[in-house]
């Protein structure tokens, strides 16, 4: 059986457990990763993204020779656990400032004194649609018809 998977390993040009991909592969992996968390960050502001990039970059550790042993790999993977659940919390926290955020503006479109209502629906339609047409990453992949 471990004749097959290192016939396969070949094939697809995989190198070993810890290190799946070539070097120049990874390391092309890890700027777009972090070409697009910093450019997420830097639109949303939110630092989840930079702990993430963080997390993905150091993932080119083991391709170097600084972290060739066993204990150094059992190493990083802990600091990778530690990195994800820290961008967790991060996320949590900035989905709830969002959430605040709408649901604030959501008021303020309510609270018009003179304005009909009429008015104050098409601002709170406004709002809504500009803050989904920020987000047309995760919007790509939504269906219209729901």
């Amino acid at each position: 059986m471990s004749d097959v998977m290192t016939i396969l390993a070949n094939d697809l040009g995989m190198q070993n457990v810890y290190t799946p991909l070539t070097m120049d592969k990874h390391l092309l992996f890890c700027f777009m990763a972090t070409v697009i968390y910093l450019v997420q960050f830097y639109r949303k502001g939110s630092w989840h993204y930079l702990i993430i990039m963080a997390a993905v970059d150091l993932t080119f550790l083991p391709q170097t020779s600084l972290s060739s042993s066993r204990s150094a790999i059992n190493a990083l993977g802990v600091v990778e656990v530690l990195l994800l659940i820290t961008a967790f919390v991060f996320y949590l926290k900035a989905s709830k400032q969002e959430k605040a955020a709408q649901k604030a503006a959501a008021q303020d479109g309510d609270a018009g004194g003179d304005d009909d209502e009429a008015e104050q629906r098409q601002r709170l339609a406004q709002k809504i649609k500009e803050t989904k047409d920020k987000k047309f990453i995760e919007n790509a992949f939504e269906d219209d018809d729901e």
